[in-house]
């Protein structure tokens, strides 16, 4: 899992490359910076799912007394 300073720091350079982007009317570079975005968001967003999908099944395994490994 990474660091949620280091992705905000991520997150804070891809916004700013898109802005600068935008200021220069650059459709290239615009593009480029949004797509790096929706990658970093994906990331994210597995990232969280991965992190419910295994406290889940803590839970359960938890539930049946079963104690997890790792």
């Amino acid at each position: 899992m990474k660091n949620l300073d280091t992705l905000k720091e991520q997150k804070k350079a891809i916004m700013q490359k898109i802005n600068a982007a935008m200021k220069a009317g650059d459709d290239a570079a615009f593009q480029a910076a949004f797509d790096e975005f929706t990658e970093h968001l994906q990331e994210a967003v597995m990232m969280e799912a991965h992190g419910l999908v295994q406290e889940t099944d803590s839970r359960i395994l938890a539930g049946r007394g079963v104690r997890q490994l790792t």
